[in-house]
């Protein structure tokens, strides 16, 4: 949605898939709620780790949650705050690899127009896209050419989750 946005004002038309951010601080168990009870979404599945502390949810490490829409799926992400950057977080199903994507310190959000509907931006919307991107990043990379764990810069390995964590991990809905 954000890269659509910023460099082909709308949605990427041979996209899969929609991706949306949620800030760390401002994740609560009512966003899982929502996705499970609400008849108009299907929840998908949800990545990574929720970790409860003193009766409080906050995200741990590389939550993400993802639901179907009118056959639209939405990657919802966690952008984790990490001093003088941000992350996300995600993960290789089949070989339980942890990933993570490393991006600038978040300068606030700003509001952005698309299709007629107002969301939220970083304002500093430009060192995102050229971190994902790099430096030629207006240019039009199809989507099938595009290797969601590979094509990135700003990609690295971050170990492996383990057999014991797993089942916490890795929930798939049907």
């Amino acid at each position: 949605l954000f890269s659509g946005w910023y460099r082909e004002c709308g949605i990427i038309p041979h996209t899969t898939d929609i991706d949306i951010a949620i800030l760390a601080s401002e994740y609560t168990s009512s966003i899982e709620k929502t996705f499970r009870n609400d008849d108009r979404m299907k929840l998908y599945w949800i990545l990574g780790k929720v970790a409860s502390i003193k009766g409080t949810e906050s995200p741990d490490d590389s939550l993400e949650l993802s639901v179907y829409m009118n056959d639209v799926k939405y990657d919802v992400f966690t952008l984790y705050d990490s001093g003088d950057s941000s992350w996300v977080g995600g993960m290789v199903v089949q070989t339980k690899t942890k990933l993570r994507w490393t991006y600038p310190k978040l300068k606030g959000l700003c509001s952005a127009e698309l299709l007629g509907e107002l969301f939220y931006v970083p304002c500093n919307s430009l060192e995102f896209i050229t971190t994902d991107y790099g430096s030629t990043w207006f240019k039009v990379f199809h989507t099938s050419k595009y290797v969601w764990h590979k094509s990135g810069s700003n990609i690295k390995t971050v170990g492996k989750w383990t057999d014991k964590e797993w089942p916490y991990v890795y929930q798939l809905f049907n």
